[in-house]
């Protein structure tokens, strides 16, 4: 085996085990990377996979495992070789992310400001990942029931998408603004076109975008558009 961790084909393969709705393999394909790159002593191969298991553990719903690995990422990112970078910041709001998902949202929010404190000195103020970033805050609002500075995040974050062209997130932002309240149904309307729109590619993304809005739709009484969306997902799945 090459003395070298090829990260770029072990994120190739993680998307086709993520095209193809096959999370256990996933799991097994990161797990087995991650011990060669600990073997090799390759820490920054070693960040960017425990970085893909976050998000692959938050999304399985394995909390044990998903605060065993946030917890080193935010050991390996204090190192003075991943400190203050923008790549790092990308790394920290996924940590986030896992958190919040679990529960911990005091320490979520801890997180989304250090990579906040990343983007602010290596990124221009309409970097895409600007909008991630704002997406994922807004939600930690929401949570803590400030549902106005919430909006205010999500309002940041659309901008910036519309600019990008990012569709499947716009959509995801109006469709989280309509569950803070406001405007709902304009929201979904416009998440709705989001979905119809014919620059949205039908890939596993799509699909994955599709099922986050499906409940939310549903539970708006948007009950046809909800079972498109987990129809057209299924189709994506069952093609690869």
């Amino acid at each position: 085996m090459d003395n070298n961790i090829p990260l770029d084909k072990i994120i190739a393969r993680c998307d086709e085990f993520f095209n193809s709705g096959d999370t256990a393999g996933l799991g097994e394909h990161l797990r087995s990377w991650l011990a060669e790159a600990e073997k090799k002593g390759d820490l920054a191969a070693v960040l960017s996979i425990l970085n893909e298991l976050a998000g692959h553990y938050r999304m399985s719903g394995c909390r044990t495992r998903g605060m065993e690995t946030v917890d080193r990422i935010i050991h390996l990112t204090a190192l003075p070789q991943f400190r203050n970078t923008a790549s790092t910041g990308t790394i920290l709001i996924n940590a986030a992310t896992a958190l919040h998902s679990f529960g911990e949202i005091s320490r979520a929010l801890e997180l989304y400001l250090e990579a906040y404190r990343c983007y602010e000195v290596n990124l221009e103020e309409n970097d895409p990942r600007f909008a991630g970033l704002f997406n994922n805050m807004a939600s930690v609002y929401a949570a803590m029931n400030d549902p106005e500075t919430a909006e205010a995040y999500y309002l940041a974050a659309l901008d910036i998408l519309h600019s990008a062209g990012n569709i499947m997130d716009t959509a995801v932002t109006h469709v989280n603004i309509a569950q803070l309240g406001f405007e709902q149904e304009l929201q979904l309307e416009n998440a709705w076109n989001c979905f119809n729109s014919p620059s949205a590619v039908r890939d596993g993304y799509y699909a994955h975008t599709a099922l986050k809005c499906a409940p939310a739709f549903r539970k708006m009484g948007h009950i046809s558009r909800a079972d498109e969306l987990e129809k057209r997902a299924k189709e994506i799945y069952e093609r690869h």
